[in-house]
């Protein structure tokens, strides 16, 4: 299940390469030129690579320790990035297929992602596949309830300020 998040992340990013640049760019945290460019697409390229050899379950140990380096790289990048204001911005995290606020919910879900990371990097290989799959799934399943929880919040608020 972990490999499944990041091969579907790289993918969808992969498919709207040239939106997740611009967006990229726009955050600056690369500069807007060719090596800028090429760098955010070494990133999609690694995400895609890792998951694909996580899957595979090549070289396991070396893929989960480089997932946790990107998972808490990209982590620190989301902190960084909501203490710079940009708390209303789209994380980019998945391409144009789905916008996700930079916030203290994507630290949370960041944070999550790393936890089961570590408990893969930990658990046997023979037993790891069903545990870390228990897991990932009650992960997606509270990350959808947290997201819905948020939206209703939201629109709570909005209502609240109209009256």
């Amino acid at each position: 299940m972990l490999s499944w998040f990041f091969i579907g992340s790289g993918i969808m990013k992969l498919l709207s390469h040239r939106h997740f640049i611009q967006h990229v760019i726009h955050l600056r945290i690369v500069p807007p030129n060719a090596l800028g460019k090429l760098s955010v697409m070494l990133l999609i390229g690694i995400e895609l690579l890792l998951g694909i050899l996580l899957n595979a379950r090549i070289l396991v140990f070396y893929v989960l320790f480089s997932l946790l380096l990107l998972m808490i790289g990209l982590t620190v990048l989301v902190v960084i990035l909501i203490k710079k204001g940009k708390s209303s911005e789209d994380c980019g995290c998945y391409g144009r297929f789905y916008k996700e606020k930079l916030n203290a919910s994507k630290v949370i879900s960041n944070l999550i992602w790393i936890s089961l990371i570590l408990i893969a990097f930990f658990l046997p290989r023979d037993n790891s596949s069903f545990f870390a799959n228990f897991l990932a799934l009650l992960f997606m399943i509270t990350r959808f309830a947290i997201l819905r929880l948020n939206q209703f919040f939201t629109s709570f608020s909005l209502f609240k300020e109209r009256l």
